[in-house]
């Protein structure tokens, strides 16, 4: 019981310091380079987690010997992201966050240069350099939750 307690503590927590450092860097910046970089960096995030759930589904459907699997290597297996995704599920989304969050950033650099043409370089690295904490509290405030709503379902 008191585990699910500390545990409930930690999201406000996280939520503050990801509005802390929001207001921080809306404060020193003048313009909106880290809130926009960010916000595209998020969406690109949720967007590429869905997506590894949808391929883990799909190819799950078609290969059902691998719930049969009990040990499957990492190395040049493509199939061990899926494995994980029915053997365990934890462990798949630790997977998924980190793996998203490595992408989600420098996409969003990429999609926020395709968006405002405009934007120069000084913004941009400074934006970058601030969505950097600000993506991975979101993406560990995401992780929290996605798992606290996997215990709940077990």
């Amino acid at each position: 019981m008191g585990h699910t307690l500390r545990l409930y503590t930690i999201y406000p927590l996280i939520a503050f310091l990801l509005l802390v450092s929001l207001f921080i860097s809306l404060s020193i910046l003048s313009n909106w380079s880290t809130i926009v970089l960010s916000f595209i960096s998020m969406l690109l995030f949720l967007g590429l987690f869905a997506f590894g759930y949808v391929i883990s589904t799909v190819h799950l459907s078609f290969n059902e010997w691998i719930y049969e699997v009990e040990n499957m290597s990492f190395l040049f297996n493509r199939s061990f992201l899926t494995w994980l995704f029915a053997r365990h599920r934890e462990t798949w989304v630790q997977w998924q966050t980190v793996i998203n969050l490595i992408l989600a950033i420098p996409s969003g650099v990429a999609v926020t240069i395709l968006v405002s043409p405009r934007i120069t370089q000084a913004s941009l690295f400074t934006g970058f350099l601030f969505s950097i904490p600000i993506v991975g509290l979101f993406s560990l405030l995401f992780y929290k939750l996605y798992t606290l709503r996997l215990e709940a379902s077990l």
